[in-house]
């Protein structure tokens, strides 16, 4: 209740959380299974919904993109802006915001000498941080295939979520591009990176751990290379060739399941 009436307000908040007490056991009974976009969803889900007396089944079905044939603009006005960078960036992508970890970033960022350019992607908001350390560059109004020419030109992408991401798509679409990620856990996060072996991991709100995971990728060129090499054949288990098959197959085993009924 403290948390629904923070975000929405009092009347919504109090609405949210009564709706829900209220409807949790009716969507409960009427439930064959509950499917979520990542396995840390599906273990809150497993706890706070379905729970340990019922028949309910859970599946992962994660969100996914579509194809990697979206084309880096060459001509417009932020991919001129981010050639005139002049040199590869470390690269964050999404709403500028403290639950994305951005004021963990700056501070990791700040304290790393000679580090080369930190480029933004994305939105100003409320709680976005004023002042910036030098070297760190803002760019808003991006469309995607900006954000894709921007993983391409990127050294590697820092995605440091404070909160615990239901997914975080933007982490396998940087990963699509061949780019080493750090994210955060816990999360959904862990379900695209592989600690040392995808990408990197450090406990969210660690500024100290994140420093060192963006010390140890601007160190160790050989290691980003091998890290975006698997990040990119990880990221195929995020496209629609893979997870469209699997959601029809789980609506097909509920819909068998119920004589053909409800799915």
């Amino acid at each position: 209740l403290t948390c629904a009436n923070a975000y929405y307000g009092p009347p919504k908040g109090v609405a949210a959380v009564v709706g829900l007490r209220v409807g949790r056991p009716i969507l409960r009974r009427r439930a064959d299974v509950v499917a979520s976009v990542s396995s840390y969803v599906s273990d809150v889900m497993a706890k706070g919904f379905v729970g340990p007396r019922t028949t309910v089944a859970t599946a992962v079905l994660p969100s996914f993109r579509e194809s990697d044939e979206v084309v880096a603009p060459t001509g417009s006005e932020i991919a001129r802006r981010l050639d005139a960078i002049g040199e590869p960036f470390i690269l964050f992508v999404g709403a500028l915001r403290l639950e994305k970890g951005i004021a963990e970033l700056l501070q990791a960022y700040a304290r790393i000498d000679g580090a080369p350019p930190l480029v933004l992607v994305g939105t100003r908001e409320r709680d976005t941080p004023r002042q910036l350390p030098a070297g760190v560059h803002i760019v808003e109004d991006a469309s995607f295939a900006d954000v894709v020419g921007a993983w391409d030109r990127s050294l590697f992408g820092v995605l440091p979520s404070r909160m615990a991401e239901p997914l975080g798509s933007v982490v396998y679409e940087g990963m699509s591009r061949g780019r080493a990620v750090i994210g955060t856990y816990p999360g959904g996060h862990t379900d695209m990176i592989v600690d040392g072996e995808s990408g990197l991991l450090v406990p969210a709100g660690d500024a100290d751990a994140l420093e060192r995971a963006m010390r140890r990728l601007l160190d160790d060129p050989a290691l980003r290379e091998r890290l975006g090499g698997a990040a990119r054949a990880r990221a195929e288990a995020f496209t629609a060739a893979r997870v469209i098959p699997a959601l029809e197959g789980l609506l097909e085993r509920v819909a068998a399941g119920r004589g053909g009924g409800r799915a």
